[in-house]
């Protein structure tokens, strides 16, 4: 192999080479991390591979056709490495300082794909190229939903990508250290299989047939074998991003695919799932309409959390006074969430039905994937008492497939961003999302366009405080003054929740005005996607180093029950999503399935159960798979889900409804006494204050 110079090259090599030079100059600020400081090896490495790419043009190269041969056949074997490290930029990680057992699996996985490309085109050039490319598109496609959410990519996001899409304009994109880099190796990549890549092998169709067959071979082999233990790695749930760090994008990918499908519990039978019911003396109420239930109002706010739980953040005013000042006819506390960033529907999947997303696969959402048949919830449990079930999300309806999940959860009208689109008065918006104002107008039109008698439960899912918070045209009200810095994108969060409060004020002050009884649920779903330093800085702590104690305040969020009638006050310490809704039913004296009454006695012993772990009664945390989940108690949950969701054959009857249907047989579920709707559990962290009688809030 020999090299020589091309003046005519040289013409348009040289100047392309100097743009990229220059180019690397104009972008140094993308080279600065949040803390101000330059990412040295990322800068070089940069300038490097820019002088590489002109030397790349300007030579020509002499392949001997004794070796040509050879060299294509070397790419084969030579390229995984590259796409290997070009998807491992993606993931701001040094390939060759992850576990080497790690190391070998991506490699393997990028060769096979190279063997199956290679088998289909049977050209090298094309095969070196196309594996590039795409591992540059997943690479990219990783790190915009790390930096979106906050939350790195996981199987289950593949079956949502078009909402994805539809959300992503809310937040901007900008060019990276990391991007750049990524751009300059892969073009480096593909003018070295240009130049290497050009004698056309032909191979025998039997030789390509056994290539492409290495695919399913490997896979089968990564799947159905111990491999990963005989590579030294095990498999994890706990901060995937770190785990994405440790094993590589493709292999931690990989074997959240081994653990996606759904597997049932051990012991599991619906004899089993009966026998729980039995044993703990659950019995479902009579469903029965009553005129002194009250109206039933559920707000799931966007984004909606209070970040001062996290660490010490002081502002200039506070940013939700009146959530602060609810006392009277009120239950509030902390609630813990399945998600943080985004993740939205598995919140709502939580609250909604009881069930919890700790016993699913990471990565998987209900809405997509289960929620396919008539599901009981809580506005089917409503209906069985009379209710009306009216939905709101004040945006487009095919989000998280809610326009298909509605109506199989028993609500009987979806109002979607069309339906706020149709009104007269065009609907107020904050940015570029319908207010929580203009949302909470639409549940006063409900009420007050009801028949006479009529009792109605909404749930409302409102958006206006989505992510990203770099509007321009959006000015903060709210301006942190602890910790010191600059985090514009965190006082434009601080104000749209300012802005939610004041609206929420405005709800409950009309019902406060209204003789009918109507309870309200506000609750958010996750805390927002901000700048990492922002966290680190309340933390005080690297995110890579945080606890399980610590991690989970990254999931807390508050919520509250204010009624217009008296209703007792309580301060709940700790309470998980799929709790919520049985302690709703419970304050507003309304009747229970069996299953709602299992989870509220299950409740007792442990106040949340959420995808990060488990808080005991006594306070100590658990992180997912430590000993102290192995508790019979959570293992019958587990097989109390997994009857409802997924063995439809088998469902007990009477048990998730209040009542049974007509064509089917009630389960067996003893002669016992039933337990009475309106002895729920005394929280170990629930603290109960006396107060006046009183109507209405202030």
């Amino acid at each position: 192999m020999s090299f020589r110079f091309n003046k005519k090259r040289s013409l348009y090599a040289l100047p392309i080479t100097a743009a990229l030079l220059a180019g690397l100059l104009l972008l140094g600020n993308v080279f600065v991390n949040e803390n101000g400081n330059l990412r040295r090896m990322h800068y070089i490495a940069c300038f490097i591979f820019a002088v590489l790419i002109g030397l790349a043009l300007t030579f020509d190269w002499n392949i001997g056709e004794k070796l040509q041969k050879h060299v294509v056949h070397s790419c084969l074997f030579l390229s995984p490495l590259a796409a290997f490290c070009i998807i491992e930029i993606f993931n701001d990680n040094n390939p060759f300082e992850i576990k080497p057992g790690a190391i070998v699996l991506n490699y393997l996985w990028f060769l096979v794909l190279h063997l199956l490309v290679y088998a289909l085109s049977n050209r090298m050039r094309v095969t070196v190229i196309t594996v590039n490319a795409l591992a540059f598109i997943l690479g990219a496609a990783y790190q915009a939903v790390l930096t979106f959410r906050g939350t790195p990519v996981l199987p289950g996001d593949l079956l949502v990508l078009g909402i994805a899409m539809d959300v992503a304009g809310g937040y901007s994109y900008k060019v990276t250290d990391l991007l750049v880099l990524a751009v300059l190796v892969l073009a480096f990549v593909i003018i070295l299989a240009i130049k290497l890549c050009q004698v056309k092998v032909r191979e025998k169709l039997w030789h390509r047939a056994a290539l492409a067959l290495a695919a399913p071979l490997f896979a089968l082999l990564f799947y159905a074998t111990p491999l990963m233990d005989w590579m030294g790695l095990s498999f994890t749930l706990w901060q995937p991003a770190k785990q994405y760090q440790r094993n590589g994008v493709v292999t931690y990918f990989a074997m959240n695919l081994k653990y996606i499908s759904i597997k049932e519990p051990e012991e599991y039978s619906a004899e089993k799932a009966q026998q729980i019911i039995k044993n703990g003396d659950y019995k479902s109420d009579t469903a029965k309409a009553s005129k002194k239930s009250p109206n039933v109002i559920a707000i799931m706010n966007e984004t909606f959390s209070d970040l001062g739980v996290v660490g010490d953040l002081q502002t200039d005013q506070d940013y939700m006074p009146f959530v602060r000042s609810l006392k009277e006819n009120t239950v509030k506390g902390t609630l813990y969430v399945p998600v943080k960033g985004a993740g939205t529907c598995n919140t709502e999947f939580e609250f909604i039905t009881g069930n919890s997303m700790s016993h699913l696969s990471p990565g998987v959402y209900p809405y997509q994937q289960y929620i396919e048949e008539p599901t009981d919830s809580l506005a089917s449990i409503l209906k069985e008492q009379g209710y009306t079930t009216s939905a709101i999300h004040p945006y487009y309806p095919e989000g998280w497939n809610r326009e298909n999940v509605y109506p199989l959860l028993g609500f009987d009208r979806f109002y979607s961003i069309y339906d706020f689109e149709k009104q007269e008065t065009p609907p107020e918006k904050i940015r570029d999302y319908i207010s929580d104002r203009e949302s909470y107008r639409k549940i006063i039109d409900l009420y007050e366009s009801r028949m006479p008698g009529e009792k109605m439960f909404v749930f409302n899912v409102t958006m206006q405080n989505h992510g990203g918070y770099n509007y321009s045209d959006y000015e903060p009200t709210v301006h942190i003054t602890k910790p010191e810095g600059t985090y514009d994108d965190a006082e434009q969060y601080l104000s749209l929740i300012k802005e939610s409060d004041t609206a929420f004020q405005e709800l409950v002050n009309y019902f406060s005005q209204q003789e009918e009884p109507t309870i309200i649920l506000m609750f958010g779903d996750h805390q927002p996607k901000l700048q990492t330093k922002f966290f680190e800085k309340l933390m005080g702590k690297s995110l890579d180093d945080l606890t399980i104690e610590e991690t989970q305040k990254l999931y807390e969020v508050p919520f509250v029950i204010w009624a217009n009638y008296d209703i007792e006050e309580q301060e709940i310490a700790r309470i998980s999503t799929n709790y919520l809704s049985s302690l709703l039913l419970k304050t507003a004296g309304l009747k229970l399935p069996a299953y709602n009454k299992f989870l509220l006695n299950l409740y007792k012993e442990f106040p949340v159960i959420d995808s990060t772990g488990i808080i005991d009664k006594n306070g100590q945390y658990y992180a997912v798979g430590d000993p102290g989940t192995d508790n019979p108690l959570l293992d019958e949950y587990s097989i109390l889900q997994y009857n409802n969701l997924f063995d439809p054959k088998n469902k007990l009857k009477g048990v998730f409804a209040l009542k049974v249907k007509k064509e089917d047989p009630p389960a067996d579920l003893g002669s016992s006494s039933s337990q009475s709707s309106d002895t729920g559990p005394t929280s170990p962290d629930t603290q109960q204050t006396s107060s006046e009688n009183t109507a209405a809030a202030a």
